[in-house]
């Protein structure tokens, strides 16, 4: 081979390496809320209007319940957090005060926001990396 040629070939390997991701050291820097909107009977409230509102930066993200009422916000960035919930024939709730960590989640629950009844907090639930 002549020293062009292998100085091209030498080259493009080099390039090539370079192009390859680098898998290591990638963590997690989000967190999530999850969370399933319900009546006094436990029925799912779907189509409720759910928004998160960072109370740090005053970010907000809005989302609707699924048919089974369920919302989730993944890729929050670590903070307090107030989410609040709206649907048509019901009176608006509010959780304030949802604290969001790196690599983890919060389940939370809403319970028939007519009769404003408090809001189960369940802490820990693993959320995932993004």
């Amino acid at each position: 081979m002549t020293s062009k040629v292998l100085r091209l070939l030498v080259l493009a390997g080099i390039v090539m390496l370079g192009c390859i991701p680098k898998m290591y050291g990638q963590t997690a820097v989000t967190g999530a809320i999850t969370g399933t909107v319900s009546d006094a009977s436990g029925a799912a409230i779907t189509g409720a209007s759910v928004e998160v509102v960072n109370t740090d930066t005053g970010v907000a993200d809005e989302t609707v319940t699924n048919d089974s009422g369920v919302y989730r916000f993944s890729s929050l960035i670590p903070g307090t957090y107030t989410v609040k919930v709206k649907q048509a024939n019901f009176a608006p709730s509010e959780r304030p005060n949802l604290v969001v960590n790196v690599g983890t989640g919060m389940q939370t629950t809403i319970r028939d926001p007519v009769q404003r009844n408090p809001i189960g907090i369940t802490r820990g639930v693993p959320s995932d990396p993004v």
